[in-house]
């Protein structure tokens, strides 16, 4: 395959990854047609990925980096013994290893095309780096994930986090179970937004997913909010989570409204642990 024919299997493949993409036709011109395909690699999420498609990718890659000339030790001069000061392209730079000032997320740029460090190794990386990445983070114990009820919610909060988090879209009023649970669940200001007869069905959704605890605020009564259609006093509250096995916190839970800078927390929120 010519670098054109790959670069445009690349974008195909990434392309028909998301039907949002639909309707997005490929450039005709060389530079377009890059940036298309790095703006591609730069919002792509962390998952995995056929090796038809790495295969093709490492040829791409290898092959645009061979083109703008490789660095070797032997071609810098080293202004004291075996340390060398070099200004570039740090992704044409022949090393076993790089220190590289990621985000906190440590997945990369997610900003289609930005000049940063950050994004030009990734970029120049292929679609593997961010993955290995985002399961290093995880094997640090610190696993989130976000869900919220706005269809929209995955593409809007992909642009927003720089880090590589973005909310999943969820039905609240439909039961829901994660593949494990989690060690903590936590719903702020959702509940009274819950039609009364889907209430059971989330205060089950939030309680079979928690291994351990329950952060949750609920508008209480009186409470003005748009959308605001099930408030609920803490008592009530209190009752249901018990139900389900969890019994209100009470240290954590006065410790958290006294912490709270938003009014609405001092009077809401609350610390559940699993019995």
């Amino acid at each position: 395959m010519t670098q054109k024919e790959r670069r445009i299997y690349l974008i195909n493949r990434l392309l028909s990854e998301d039907e949002q993409y639909n309707g997005i036709t490929i450039p005709g011109s060389e530079a377009e047609q890059k940036r298309l395909l790095r703006s591609l690699i730069n919002i792509r999420l962390p998952s995995p990925i056929g090796n038809d498609f790495l295969t093709i990718q490492d040829e791409y890659l290898q092959t645009a980096i061979a083109e703008k000339g490789i660095i070797k030790l032997h071609d810098l001069t080293p202004f004291k013994d075996n340390i060398y000061l070099w200004q570039g392209d740090i992704t044409t730079l022949e090393c076993d290893a790089i220190v590289n000032a990621a985000n906190s997320g440590m997945t990369g740029c997610y900003h289609p095309c930005h000049n940063c460090i950050d994004n030009c190794i990734h970029t120049f990386a292929g679609v593997r780096l961010r993955l290995k990445c985002a399961e290093i983070m995880r094997k640090q114990g610190y696993e989130e994930e976000g869900y919220d009820g706005n269809p929209n919610v995955e593409k809007m909060s992909s642009l927003l986090f720089s880090d590589g988090f973005h909310c999943q879209y969820m039905d609240f009023t439909e039961e829901s179970e994660a593949e494990e649970p989690f060690d903590v669940v936590m719903s702020l200001e959702v509940g009274e937004h819950i039609p009364v007869q889907w209430e059971d069905t989330f205060i089950k959704n939030l309680t079979r997913n928690a291994r351990k605890y329950i952060i949750l605020s609920w508008a209480a009564e009186g409470q003005y909010g748009d959308g605001h259609i099930n408030n609920r006093p803490n008592s009530y509250i209190i009752e249901l989570l018990c139900r389900q096995g969890f019994i209100l916190n009470r240290p954590a839970s006065v410790y958290l409204r006294e912490q709270a800078s938003l009014w609405w927390f001092k009077n809401t929120i609350m610390v559940f642990d699993r019995i």
